[in-house]
């Protein structure tokens, strides 16, 4: 990922020494193991000194672990196994053409783990998959699937 990152000209620096559940955990968020491991490879997409972030080629930002924030919402979910509406915390961690929509990460109330969708609004979650290593992957093939936000 950061090799990737690095390609574009954004600034991705391994930060092993730190603990980003730690600093993720001070805003009340609880992060996965993988996303630990993420984030202790590249602390997000670090910010320049103008106004906008440092967007990559496709204009996709991760957020860094200090921006992380955990939101009790009523959110709709669409998944495989249809439409319902849930009440549940949900973590931003990617931002796609300043906040145009978002990528989401909630506790996958269908058994273990957790979900990742895109979020045309705040209160939908379109379900992309299960996996980090999955998400990381359709975000660098640049897969359609990454803006299919819609109905």
């Amino acid at each position: 990922m950061t090799d990737y990152w690095r390609s574009q000209k954004i600034l991705a620096t391994p930060e092993e020494s730190w603990n980003p559940q730690v600093v993720a955990f001070a805003n009340g968020v609880t992060l996965p193991d993988d996303f630990v491991q993420l984030y202790r490879c590249s602390n997000g997409m670090h910010l320049n000194t103008e106004q906008y972030q440092d967007f990559d080629d496709n204009y996709f930002y991760f957020l860094s672990a200090e921006e992380l924030r955990s939101e009790r919402r009523e959110l709709v979910i669409d998944s495989m196994r249809g439409v319902e509406t849930i009440s549940t915390d949900v973590i931003v961690f990617v931002d796609y053409m300043h906040w145009s929509w978002q990528y989401g990460l909630i506790t996958n109330p269908y058994g273990d783990g957790y979900l990742i969708g895109i979020m045309g609004t705040p209160n939908k979650i379109k379900v992309i998959t299960s996996s980090l290593a999955t998400f990381l992957s359709l975000y660098m093939e640049d897969a359609v699937v990454m803006y299919d936000h819609g109905d």
